[in-house]
């Protein structure tokens, strides 16, 4: 989603969501595999300053989650 807040200036607005669930199997090549789920959001601000230039600034903020069996769940988040 984006939105022009006036002429020059303008903000841009992304969100992404991923799940990953295994079926369970008896090979053996997948038991490694764990279920996991990812949520990621991005806000762009830009600002254009003259023809050839445009200053942006990005912040980015991702949180994993990992599904395991008993006592291995996690979280992990990042914020750029």
């Amino acid at each position: 989603m984006s939105y022009a807040l006036t002429e020059r200036s303008s903000v841009i607005l992304n969100y992404n969501f991923n799940k990953v669930t295994y079926q369970p199997t008896q090979d053996i090549q997948t038991q490694n595999f764990q279920d996991y789920s990812t949520q990621s959001v991005s806000l762009v601000y830009q600002y254009l300053v003259s023809e050839r230039t445009t200053l942006s600034n990005t912040v980015t903020g991702t949180m994993s989650a990992y599904t395991g069996s008993t006592n291995s769940d996690y979280k992990s988040l990042l914020y750029s």
